[in-house]
């Protein structure tokens, strides 16, 4: 079945407590129509802060965490023909304020980060996609950053496998550091050799997104408003950095934090949010050294970009704007990078999540 065939599933996720002066009624499903563009919305999930999830590779389930205060990981069966969800079963994530769940590409482990714990986890899955009791959780430690208001203690932010699924990154915002592990078959975290790629004091890393060819990672800090490319050796696991470049504009004076960053398809360009500019900000690589060139800020026509993201083929971005309950589509002109936006807006409370499934 071609890609125009299948039918395209959006999983809208925001907050939704008053802790986190949340609107959001939990996670929001959508059909979208890949000839139009129209969105149709199908479910609402209620859960408690769904802001971070992720479609496993078969897109046959979804993980998502219960977020800021609800310290869990909850897996959901993907309905085939309608995209619509049915929880299977929850597990605790080991640790306060679960930011983000991982699959690694056979669908055999689940990975989070727990920003407020201090923690990662990692936890087998069924063939019936339930998640079983955790098989690790490991503390992180280490040297904190010099900012002791955002960096008291370690803020592991993110946990990704590079694209062949053999290394775990894990950016630590409140170490300066982004971890490397390997899973063991028995679901160990083994720290890397090196263990572990250096920032800049008091930088932040957030979020780290690999080139499809795995050659390049680029790293997005979120208090040093930094884009940092690294050349990337998947037999070893080592993230050499090559380039950092700001992810603000020249002029712009006013306070910002720097938060989710993606990379095209063709690997040519790479996209970071900011939060205070309120804008995406557009950058080309170079295809030998992974150095980056800005070529645009765009609105994001809100307020507080946390996350957007790319749909499937890479031709149109979404901004979602936590403030302001929009989430703006973009086309993405597939030469040159640059965003347009179409002037579609879809309304859901604080949203801070979205993912796509193809069905």
């Amino acid at each position: 079945m071609s890609q125009e065939q299948r039918t395209l599933i959006a999983y809208l996720g925001g907050y939704t407590s008053a802790d986190r002066k949340g609107h959001g009624q939990g996670m929001e499903v959508y059909r979208v129509d890949q000839r139009l563009g129209d969105w149709t919305h199908v479910q609402t999930v209620p859960e408690v802060n769904p802001t971070f999830f992720v479609v496993e590779p078969r897109q046959r389930y979804l993980y998502s965490i219960n977020g800021a205060s609800g310290n869990q990981v909850n897996a959901f069966v993907i309905e085939p023909g309608s995209g619509q969800l049915s929880l299977l079963n929850r597990q605790p994530s080991h640790g306060d304020n679960p930011v983000f769940p991982a699959v690694n590409p056979t669908s055999r482990w689940l990975v989070l980060a727990n920003y407020g714990g201090a923690t990662i986890a990692a936890y087998p899955l069924g063939q019936d996609g339930r998640t079983g009791e955790a098989s690790d959780v490991v503390k992180h430690q280490g040297s904190l950053g010099p900012n002791r208001n955002r960096q008291d203690q370690s803020h592991p932010h993110q946990i990704t496998w590079d694209p062949a699924g053999r290394f775990l990154f894990v950016p630590d915002l409140g170490e300066d550091r982004t971890y490397i592990y390997r899973l063991s078959p028995e679901g160990k975290f083994v720290p890397n050799d090196p263990p572990f790629a250096v920032s800049p004091p008091g930088s932040g890393p957030r979020h780290i997104a690999f080139a499809s060819d795995g050659r390049h990672a680029f790293l997005i800090h979120e208090m040093g408003n930094l884009m940092t490319a690294f050349a990337y050796d998947s037999t070893r696991g080592v993230l050499t950095p090559v380039h950092s470049i700001s992810t603000l504009p020249p002029d712009f004076g006013s306070p910002s934090t720097a938060a989710e960053v993606a990379v095209a398809p063709s690997g040519q360009f790479v996209y970071g949010s900011n939060r205070g500019h309120d804008s995406i900000v557009v950058y080309e690589t170079d295809p030998g050294s992974g150095a980056l060139t800005p070529i645009e800020w765009v609105s994001t026509q809100g307020g507080n970009p946390r996350h957007f993201a790319l749909n499937p083929d890479g031709t149109r971005l979404y901004a979602e704007n936590q403030d302001s309950d929009t989430t703006v589509e973009f086309v993405v002109n597939e030469a040159s990078g640059r965003l347009t936006s179409t002037g579609r807006v879809i309304e859901a409370g604080s949203p801070a999540c979205l993912v796509f499934a193809q069905l």
